[in-house]
């Protein structure tokens, strides 16, 4: 690999906190006021086409149901609305693979219309047929099935593109190899367009709030990026009692229901509201405007899930001690 890009291992991408901070939410939150999220998580399908031994979603596929996608019509009052409220960006998640909904190119092609920006979760086994230069990244997961190297190139014409692997132990080091010599040709194939390509490394998460003891890969390479924090708390207790990270970020379902997050699915103390209800009700404002101060954190809430950073933040903010004197 040519040697003129190369990806620091302290590079910033993944350090949700300090996102978070620099936003000026995070101030008009502490200080009592009504705040619209930074960004919204949406799943717009519930099908997928691979089968993870260790997905989340797989583990509850028979409390995600409802219908398989998310309703077309709404998507696209839905993507106005946010840029009334100020959201700033959207990421197309799952749930199922984001990319299965029919209408997924639409949608994608709406939020850019409307000035949101947008990130991709996607496994990527299928042909592309949505525009890749509309998201500000792209992240393909490697799932029980080989990486498709021809959607990877095709996924390129987006800025910042990376390859996530799950990683379960020593016995993935094979899959962070294969990864790497991936990314390696896609870098190259960006690099006089000053593109970004990674090779991100996670721990594998079990369900219902159980920790791990996932020790990251011992294997050097300027694509790879560890990490750190979620290989820590995955294994550590929570330092919060109350959840609040989702006035910052909250997540969609593909049948309406807004929730705090993706790990408590039709349980009615972390659900916010439902889109497609009549009137004001199935307004995103609403939603949000009436949206509880905070709900308590469960047994099984996930170890390291997305609020989890945000939720950590507050908690610092709310206890600093001589705050005045930085």
């Amino acid at each position: 690999m040519s040697e003129e890009k190369k990806i620091n291992k302290d590079n910033l991408r993944f350090q949700p906190w300090l996102k978070t901070a620099r936003h000026p939410q995070l101030v008009e939150y502490l200080e009592g006021n009504t705040i619209f999220p930074i960004e919204v998580e949406i799943s717009p399908s519930r099908g997928c086409n691979a089968k993870c031994p260790k997905c989340f979603y797989g583990q509850i596929e028979d409390r995600i149901g409802g219908p398989k996608f998310f309703k077309e019509s709404r998507m696209e009052s839905l993507a106005e609305e946010f840029a009334i409220l100020g959201i700033k960006s959207v990421d197309w998640s799952g749930g199922g693979e984001p990319t299965l909904h029919p209408s997924f190119d639409k949608f994608a092609e709406w939020m850019n219309q409307n000035g949101i920006k947008q990130g991709l979760f996607t496994n990527a086994l299928e042909t592309i047929k949505y525009d890749p230069t509309l998201f500000e990244w792209i992240r393909v997961t490697k799932t029980n099935k080989d990486l498709n190297e021809s959607s990877l190139k095709d996924l390129r014409s987006c800025k910042t593109l990376g390859i996530c692997i799950n990683y379960k132990g020593k016995e993935d080091d094979k899959d962070v190899k294969n990864a790497l010599n991936i990314a390696e040709k896609l870098h190259d194939l960006g690099k006089n367009l000053n593109y970004e390509t990674y090779v991100q490394v996670r721990p594998a998460l079990e369900t219902h709030g159980k920790k791990v003891n996932i020790k990251p890969p011992n294997i050097q390479h300027p694509l790879l990026q560890t990490t750190h924090y979620k290989f820590s708390d995955s294994n550590s207790d929570k330092l919060y009692k109350n959840c609040e990270g989702y006035h910052f970020i909250p997540w969609i379902w593909q049948d309406g229901e807004v929730d705090v997050c993706s790990h408590h699915r039709k349980r009615v103390e972390f659900n916010l509201g439902n889109l497609y209800a009549e009137g004001k009700q199935g307004r995103f404002k609403y939603i949000m405007e009436n949206a509880p101060a905070s709900v308590k954190v469960a047994k099984d809430c996930q170890v390291c899930c997305k609020v989890h950073e945000t939720n950590s933040l507050i908690n610092a903010m709310k206890n600093l001690k001589d705050p005045d004197f930085p």
